[in-house]
């Protein structure tokens, strides 16, 4: 059973708004539910996997899940460090513990990604975030 701990208060309406107003594309509805129950946190279980080509499976760790304040583990703040690195389109939605990102594409297909900072390659994981929610394991 998935479950979150140390999430934060409720986002008020004008974060949400903030959040659906980026210029990026549409948010997942599943994504906008999420953050109103859970607002950042920490996932448990917490891995996941990922294809970083046709033959290699990898998996990583959420650390965290981003939030949609004006903080330090904000959407917004992530966006401002990494808009000029990450694909036009996507949004960050967590890191891991080497400072790597899960990105959720706002275009038609919603996906989720990995984001590796080093060689700044995006990588396929899942194809929606409950996708993504449900496959987390330990």
């Amino acid at each position: 059973m998935l479950t979150f701990k140390d999430c934060i208060t409720p986002p008020n309406k004008k974060d949400l708004q903030k959040l659906l107003n980026l210029d990026v594309g549409s948010i997942d509805p599943a994504y906008i539910n999420h953050i109103k129950k859970y607002h950042g946190g920490y996932p448990s279980p917490e891995v996941f996997d990922f294809n970083r080509s046709n033959k290699i499976k990898e998996s990583s760790i959420v650390q965290r899940f981003l939030d949609i304040t004006d903080g330090d583990n904000s959407i917004f703040k992530y966006l401002q460090i990494y808009n000029e690195r990450i694909p036009h389109g996507c949004i960050p939605i967590a890191y891991d513990p080497g400072g790597n990102l899960i990105l959720m594409n706002t275009g038609n297909d919603k996906s989720i990604y990995f984001w590796d900072h080093e060689n700044e390659q995006c990588y396929f994981a899942y194809y929606t975030f409950i996708n993504f929610l449900n496959a987390l394991h330990n």
